[in-house]
């Protein structure tokens, strides 16, 4: 996610952050396409599964970029989200399922 410079600085990884915004950009299509309106005072369900090719990087590590992209977009701030993740390896059919609502929805 990021990346050190020579200085000791930090900055964002440039492939991270285009997998994010792509990442937001499907989000927002789903979120319209089933037409769910999100309330930005009410507790958000965020449930997500990863299925990794192999066992390198941790899975944990892919949630905050998720969490990133569901806030971006649907415009919540991640501190009402809750809900659950889980992953496994799928060589063949590596994929992150990420399924965000409310109560009823």
């Amino acid at each position: 996610m990021w990346l050190l410079r020579q200085d000791g600085g930090r900055y964002l990884n440039p492939e991270y952050a285009a997998e994010r915004d792509a990442l937001v950009i499907l989000l927002k299509h789903a979120i319209l396409t089933a037409k769910v309106i999100i309330c930005p005072r009410r507790k958000v369900q965020v449930s997500i599964f990863v299925c990794k090719p192999n066992h390198r990087g941790d899975a944990a590590n892919y949630l905050d970029g998720i969490l990133d992209a569901v806030e971006r977009a649907i415009g919540v701030n991640d501190r009402w989200f809750c809900g659950d993740w889980d992953w496994a390896i799928d060589v063949k059919n590596p994929k992150i399922i990420v399924k965000v609502g409310q109560d009823g929805d």
